[in-house]
């Protein structure tokens, strides 16, 4: 069944007043079709675009292609390539005054921003597009606020978050733009996810019900196959994986990490193979198998490096000092666990400076 989102496209392309508006609706579709996972057919609309060369005279149509491009490699994990592109959409876009697409590109150039927690750059992109935002702009009025939702909730400011999430929800709908509705509810759920395993490893209250933690889970999983979106095909299994590791399901948690560790790097998540190596590791060694924890307790304290973040390396220490300490190495293990509570009180820190930061900032204010 055809998406309303393109079924809504289709008919728009109809009645274009112009062939150069029906060419900037067609890469509005394929950068659509790139989000939702169908590379082949993005870029065919692409491709054909590329070859009739109206970008060469037209400005807007080259800010529009540049942004489905840059979308491209987004989806396909080339972050660096994908922000080139949107950079040069963003100055083609601003010398042809097309402010729909200044509005779009700076608002997904701020997702990326967060995603590096560049936090000055997320500000300063996130001004932009709230600078020339419609009304009825309704995927940059939905990017900006799930980019500010996750940050709020990434520092646990979860009533902030609530509302931003509430504010990009009733843009999807207006757009019916089902592929962003299924992100936001997949960020939402890894981040219920991840708040709650961070609060065990720390031995804290835990917020959410573990419950309730399965079932945002379990929404992600069924609202993509129900709109058929491939974008996230690696990333919600592993997010049942850690559903899993949370209620004792180690095995099942150890296959569903094992198939898809080696699909990290090609959709640009390489930093997590370590943490995730680690739970691996965490796995074997609660179901007797401490050799094999011990190996991957050792692989994964082998493969941090400069992109890891702070709360993922927090995390994979944490894991590690278990192994170590089931495994009879008891100085290894008190050596991982005092680096993971240094690594922890970093956290801490990094969410009070990210809230001062982007407090009162146009964007961030509820």
């Amino acid at each position: 069944m055809k998406s309303r989102f393109l079924v809504r496209m289709d008919e728009l392309i109809d009645v274009a007043e112009s062939s150069s508006k029906a060419v900037c609706l067609n890469l509005e579709t394929a950068s659509y079709l790139a989000r939702r996972g169908d590379h082949i057919e993005s870029r065919s609309i692409v491709h054909r675009v590329r070859s009739e060369g109206q970008h060469l005279k037209n400005g807007t149509i080259g800010a529009w292609l540049n942004f489905a491009e840059g979308m491209q490699f987004h989806s396909a994990g080339n972050a660096s390539e994908a922000k080139l592109k949107w950079q040069r959409c963003l100055a083609i876009a601003r010398s042809a005054n097309a402010n729909e697409v200044v509005a779009r590109v700076s608002a997904w150039l701020a997702f990326v921003d967060y995603t590096n927690l560049s936090i000055s750059s997320l500000i300063s992109n996130t001004r932009e597009a709230l600078s020339v935002l419609a009304d009825d702009n309704f995927e940059a009025i939905a990017r900006t606020n799930l980019t500010a939702a996750q940050v709020f909730h990434l520092c646990g400011d979860y009533e902030s978050a609530r509302l931003f999430y509430e504010k990009s929800r009733t843009a999807c709908l207006e757009y019916c733009d089902d592929v962003m509705l299924a992100a936001l509810i997949h960020n939402m759920a890894w981040l219920r996810v991840s708040a709650r395993r961070n609060q065990t490893l720390q031995g804290l209250e835990t917020k959410d019900e573990g419950f309730l933690v399965e079932a945002a889970a379990e929404s992600t999983s069924s609202y993509e196959k129900l709109i058929d979106s491939k974008g996230l095909d690696v990333m919600t299994p592993l997010l049942g994986a850690q559903v899993d590791i949370m209620f004792g399901r180690y095995a099942v948690a150890i296959d569903k990490i094992g198939a898809k560790l080696k699909d990290l790097r090609s959709q640009g998540l390489a930093r997590l193979s370590g943490v995730l190596i680690a739970d691996c590791a965490y796995c074997r060694a609660q179901i007797g198998d401490i050799e094999g924890a011990k190996n991957d307790a050792i692989v994964a304290l082998g493969s941090i490096s400069q992109i890891d973040h702070v709360d993922d390396l927090a995390v994979l220490f944490t894991r590690v000092s278990t192994v170590f300490k089931l495994t009879g190495d008891l100085e290894k293990s008190t050596e991982c666990i005092e680096r993971a509570k240094e690594l922890w009180s970093e956290f801490m820190l990094l969410r009070k400076s990210i809230l001062v930061q982007v407090g009162g900032h146009p964007g961030f204010v509820a």
